[in-house]
């Protein structure tokens, strides 16, 4: 373990003295991006080797523990914040572009920034402390027996504190009951007395509609785009100002496959679907080999994806 700490050490340090000398040269900010990104590549396998020693093949074979699998495991037990996803997976979108043998085209102050946060990992072994406090997640099987069980005083209190709303709920419950009872019999008896205060409901035809709608369930701002429904090639619009993640599911609460820069072209698959705001479209990137899933379309007021007229 410690040879292995000792070889992330050794890529940050690698990485730190080219960054010193790179003097804007995109091969060297390049080469440094590459080592940065080793390192810490390094410190998380061996991070997560620590929570989950019974995962170590796992989580140490490159070639089924990607780092999509890498991220999901550090949100699970080492407490990744959206912003470190969002500085990983930037970061390795880069460092694919110069491991297949294309210019770096990322910022310099990007790169030290980057530099900086990889930097705060390898040299505490911990999260940046400049970075919100780590989550609380649910630890593997072989931590739980070292939990403390709760305190007895604590499970009274929680116990008491319940009885205690058991008559209040009573009571609300047998209002609730006796308000649906006069909302269902009221009607009734004044339609028995003739009473215009309920007349007769009229029978409504459909309206015919020259389109149809997708539903619209998770209160998305206006229409999809229409323009993408008669398209299978979009690209991602330079209005975003950033990379756009690519999700497994049509929702914000899902796992991050990957990202898509602006500019970047796509092939639509399926949508539009309606989810947490937004409206959500299948996609494969035509850039990135086996990368596939859902992107957010826009925010309502700009559409994140275009059609390729």
């Amino acid at each position: 373990m410690n040879n292995l700490r000792h070889n992330a050490q050794d890529k940050y340090e690698r990485g730190k003295k080219l960054m010193s000398s790179v003097g804007g040269d995109p091969q060297q900010m390049g080469l440094a991006l590459m080592a940065l990104h080793g390192a810490l590549e390094d410190q998380i396998r061996s991070l997560l080797e620590e929570k989950i020693p019974s995962q170590r093949d796992i989580i140490w074979d490159s070639r089924t523990t990607q780092w999509k699998d890498l991220v999901n495991y550090g949100k699970q037990y080492l407490g990744f914040s959206e912003h470190d996803v969002r500085m990983i997976l930037n970061a390795n979108y880069y460092r694919q572009e110069v491991a297949h043998g294309n210019e770096f085209s990322w910022s310099q102050a990007g790169l030290k920034q980057y530099a900086d946060w990889v930097g705060r990992w390898c040299e505490q072994g911990v999260r940046p402390a400049s970075q919100p406090t780590r989550p609380t997640y649910a630890a593997p099987p072989e931590l739980r027996a070292a939990q403390p069980a709760p305190k007895t005083s604590s499970i009274r209190r929680a116990r008491a504190s319940r009885a205690g709303l058991g008559p209040l709920f009573a009571v609300g419950c047998l209002v609730a009951a006796l308000a649906i009872l006069a909302w269902i019999i009221l009607p009734f008896a004044f339609a028995s007395k003739g009473s215009s205060r309920f007349p007769a409901a009229k029978e409504l035809s459909p309206s015919p509609t020259s389109f149809s709608t997708p539903a619209n369930p998770g209160n998305c701002p206006g229409s999809p785009n229409a323009s993408l429904t008669e398209t299978k090639r979009a690209y991602v619009s330079e209005k975003l100002g950033s990379t756009l993640r690519i999700r497994a599911k049509p929702t914000t609460n899902s796992d991050i496959a990957g990202l898509v820069a602006t500019g970047e072209q796509v092939r639509i698959l399926e949508g539009p679907v309606c989810a947490d705001g937004y409206w959500w479209r299948k996609v494969e990137s035509e850039k990135q080999i086996n990368l596939q899933g859902w992107v957010a379309g826009g925010d309502g007021s700009t559409d994140w994806l275009l059609p390729i007229n």
